[in-house]
């Protein structure tokens, strides 16, 4: 028995030598380094070592939901919610790597100082977010702007308020250091409270009354610009009349006029002219467009028809459309309705009304920001400036997205979308992302509004109905119909291709056709489509429409671009 004891032990000593152990992954040293500012952000900085006996597939590490500019190793990194808590994905930073492993965490805080239930100022700084490891040791620093007159305070997720009794501090001046006295248990959270004085932090209470007005300006504007559309420029297009062919008297550059109050479109405005026999439409190589004057204009069409064509034409015979003439004419002739006292009731008001009082909106939310990321009196104000500047105007631009979306102009889409995207970006890094949130959907439902704007008289009423019937008829119409329509015009897809284009229905339109090859087109020469079915023509015809804009919004861009220059030019002189 004794014999079989010892051959045991040593079956199990030998067992116990030669198997190595590996150790659970935790993390040995967190260290938390913080600088609170008198604007009452605060910058953090953290380095983390955590042990991994095997490489994890999706390791993470969390932060505080209201952390911005957040890096680690000093890049910029995207972040997650995983489990209710903000998550940083550390899989492209650590990959599949084991062992010991060091990274530094940053982000910024936008707002660590409160007001307490006592009236009193209140320092809230979270430490520690729920890791998953166990914490070997944790140290930390928190340097403020002055003096620490009181003691901190410190609560965690598993110990509540005891927690003081497992860590230890100091403060000397305006740092406060301190280390845990034992380990932290994993998905601990840890925060620090600390009683502040008001001459600490002044420019944060000027700033919270700022972000306070900011607000209030906000919803003041969108319930200004609400009542006033309410009052003088409701309208809903609910119904549809039939209608296969645009109004008598109307061109394709009139529809974006009839449904929404905008301006002639010159260059749909020509396809109809070019439809009619009045002009002839060239396309040259590189796509040059020119357009030649074949008869006059008149009185047959209405007076602002007859306006246009003597403005573009004068005493010229062609017009080239990558001229600055034509571009400057599309200009003009956008921004100027025509005819409203037939469409409009006297007693509508001014859709640009509501579109300035909704772009308050943008302005104030870009002062917001600019609070925000300003950092002393002087960049704050420079920032107001250009911000609530920028924000009023891209405000104001944002609000033509619906009209780009129903007519499907992807140029002023993109552009509208690009600026909400630009500003929820940016509202993201200052840490005040609710504002930005707030500010573009406002102005995304103001669009829609304003998109409908304007009492309508009841011919006003009807041609939108019959322009919201041919938009829909253009995009379903039955194919067997559209054999039966070819045989009696073969030129039956050319008479409805600028009000197919101009309403944003072109593609729709042409596959009604299906592989039905088309004679060429009787408007434009120089140029063939294919095989001559109605999609090639279709797209012929609208890249030859964008080769006749491309001019006039490479004008736009350049005159857009000018506005910015001169207003950073104002901001630095200041």
């Amino acid at each position: 028995m004794r014999r079989f004891f010892l051959f045991v032990t040593a079956i199990v000593l030998i067992f116990a030598i030669t198997t190595g152990v590996n150790a659970a992954p935790s993390a040995p040293k967190v260290s938390y380094f913080a600088t609170v500012t008198g604007d009452s952000r605060c910058q953090v900085n953290m380095t983390v070592t955590m042990h991994l006996d095997q490489s994890v597939e999706d390791l993470s590490f969390p932060i505080p939901d209201q952390a911005g500019s957040v890096a680690v190793n000093g890049s910029r990194v995207f972040t997650s919610r995983k489990e209710n808590v903000r998550q940083i994905s550390l899989r492209r930073i650590i990959g599949k790597s084991t062992g010991d492993i060091t990274f530094t965490v940053s982000y910024v805080l936008p707002d660590v100082i409160h007001t307490s239930e006592l009236g009193t100022l209140e320092l809230q700084l979270p430490m520690l977010s729920g890791l998953i490891y166990p914490i070997d040791a944790f140290e930390f620093s928190v340097t403020l702007p002055a003096g620490v007159d009181a003691l901190p305070g410190f609560v965690s997720g598993y110990h509540q308020a005891g927690i003081e009794e497992y860590l230890t501090y100091q403060v000397e001046g305006a740092t406060i250091t301190g280390s845990a006295l034992a380990s932290l248990k994993d998905h601990e959270t840890l925060s620090m409270k600390l009683t502040v004085s008001d001459t600490m932090f002044p420019q944060r209470l000027s700033d919270t009354q700022d972000w306070s007005a900011c607000g209030t300006a906000m919803v003041v504007c969108a319930i200004a610009a609400l009542i006033y559309w309410l009052l003088k420029l409701r309208f809903l297009p609910l119904r549809r009349a039939r209608c296969t062919e645009l109004p008598h008297g109307y061109t394709a550059g009139d529809l974006g006029n009839i449904l929404h109050l905008r301006g002639m479109d010159v260059s749909a405005t020509v396809l109809t002219w070019a439809r009619l026999g009045y002009v002839m439409l060239q396309v040259e190589r590189g796509g040059r467009v020119l357009i030649h004057k074949r008869m006059p204009m008149g009185n047959e069409r209405k007076e602002s028809e007859q306006r246009l064509f003597r403005a573009l034409f004068s005493r010229r015979a062609t017009v080239d459309t990558g001229s600055r003439h034509y571009a400057q004419l599309c200009l003009d002739a956008v921004k100027k309705p025509q005819g409203l006292t037939e469409l409009v009731r006297r007693s509508s008001g001014n859709p640009k009304v509501f579109r300035v009082l909704a772009s308050g909106m943008g302005l104030f939310g870009g002062v917001c920001v600019a609070i925000v990321m300003g950092n002393g009196a002087l960049l704050q104000g420079l920032l107001i400036l250009l911000l609530g500047t920028l924000g009023g105007l891209s405000g104001y631009l944002i609000q033509s997205w619906y009209r780009a979306l129903i007519v499907r102009d992807p140029g002023r889409l993109i552009l509208c979308l690009g600026f909400c995207l630009g500003w929820l970006v940016l509202a993201g890094i200052a840490g005040v992302f609710s504002v930005g949130l707030s500010m573009v959907i406002g102005l995304l439902i103001a669009g829609v509004l304003f998109s409908w704007s304007g009492r309508r008289t009841e011919q006003g009423k009807l041609l939108c109905a019959q322009i919201s019937g041919l938009r829909h008829y253009l995009s379903s119409v039955r194919p067997e119909q559209v054999l039966l329509l070819c045989r009696q015009d073969p030129d039956y897809f050319f008479t409805l291709a600028a009000s197919a284009i101009a309403l944003g229905q072109g593609n729709a339109f042409a596959r009604r056709f299906g592989k039905l090859r088309l004679e060429g087109c009787p408007y434009l020469v120089g140029v063939k489509a294919g095989n001559g079915t109605a999609p090639e023509w279709m797209a012929l015809l609208q890249k030859t429409v964008r080769s006749m804009n491309r001019r006039a919004d490479k004008q736009a861009i350049e005159q857009f671009i000018q506005f910015i220059q001169s207003l950073l030019g104002l901001v630095l002189k200041r």
